[in-house]
C-alpha cells in the first residue's frame, strides 16, 4: 500500500510541474482587441509600426515570457485569447494562433 501512495504522489508532483500555457511565436498583445485593428490601419498608411504599438499600450511577447490563458474556450473573443503576463500582471490579448494552451476547456477543471 506504502508503495501505491507513493507512486500516486509521485505522479501528482510530475503533473503540478508540467508546462503552462505558453507563446509559440514573438507576437504582439494588446489591452483592448480594438487595438489591433488600430495597428493594422496604421501600417496600411506607411507609419512607425512599432512606435504606433508603445503608444497603444501593447507589448510584444516572445516564447520565453511566461502567460496564463484567463478563457481556454475561446468563445467569447473569435480569433484572440485573453492572458494575463505572469511579471507584471497585465492582462491582455493576443492572437490564438500564437498560443500554446496546455488544458484548453472547462471540462478538464477539478472540483473536490
Amino acid at each position: 500500500m506504502k508503495k501505491m501512495t507513493g507512486w500516486a504522489l509521485a505522479a501528482l508532483v510530475a503533473a503540478t510541474q508540467l508546462p503552462a500555457d505558453r507563446i509559440t511565436s514573438t507576437t504582439v498583445a494588446c489591452p483592448t482587441m480594438e487595438a489591433f485593428r488600430k495597428i493594422r490601419e496604421h501600417a496600411d498608411t506607411g507609419g512607425n509600426k512599432e512606435l504606433y504599438i508603445m503608444q497603444q499600450g501593447c507589448v510584444v511577447l516572445t516564447p520565453k515570457d511566461k502567460i496564463h490563458v484567463i478563457d481556454p474556450d475561446r468563445k467569447m473573443h473569435g480569433m484572440f485569447l485573453k492572458v494575463q503576463i505572469e511579471h507584471s500582471g497585465e492582462i491582455l490579448y493576443v492572437q490564438k494562433s500564437h498560443v500554446k494552451v496546455e488544458q484548453a476547456g472547462t471540462g478538464n477543471i477539478f472540483r473536490f
